[in-house]
């Protein structure tokens, strides 16, 4: 096959260090879009060739598990204890839904609408801004979408959350 054509021109490679064992794990992929600290690797596929569509998958290193999790068009901004964080364009208002994903229970759940910039994730509490460029205020909410707490407004930009404090850039005084 040509490879251009089948568009998954790449694999995933696992090197053991130390011993320098080199095993392929998946054969053919897109994109690995994202790797989490508990062996997870977020990957695209494209599985109808003439549709020119990709579907969102994840191996799991230890078990050899790959499943078909997400829709391709989704932008993953964490993986925290079996709970994937992400969000997906939301037309309406340019902005994104923002979500979380459970990878053991395969339950899906709507966090928030119009989304405008993910920053954080800090001891169970997801930290985003909802808005416009003129008009942001910051927000935080427990992964299981409770306690959704407005923190400020005009909330320009989350710079870091370090030692329990959160640096937030702020427009006005």
């Amino acid at each position: 096959k040509n490879p251009v054509n089948n568009k998954n021109n790449y694999s995933l490679i696992v090197i053991q260090l130390g011993t320098n064992i080199v095993e392929q794990v998946i054969s053919q992929l897109v994109d690995i879009e994202f790797v989490s600290k508990d062996d997870h690797v977020f990957y695209t596929e494209v599985v109808n060739k003439d549709a020119d569509y990709e579907d969102f998958k994840v191996y799991n290193i230890n078990t050899r598990e790959n499943k078909k999790v997400l829709e391709y068009g989704c932008h993953i901004y964490a993986v925290k204890d079996e709970n994937v964080i992400y969000g997906e364009l939301n037309t309406n208002t340019l902005n994104e839904d923002l979500y979380v994903y459970n990878l053991k229970n395969d339950q899906n759940i709507l966090l928030e609408k119009n989304v405008r910039d993910y920053k954080y994730i800090n001891e169970g509490k997801i930290y985003y801004t909802i808005g416009n460029n003129e008009n942001k205020s910051l927000f935080s909410i427990n992964i299981d979408g409770t306690e959704r707490t407005e923190i400020m407004r005009n909330a320009e930009e989350i710079y870091a959350i370090d030692n329990g404090w959160m640096y937030v850039k702020k427009f006005g005084r």
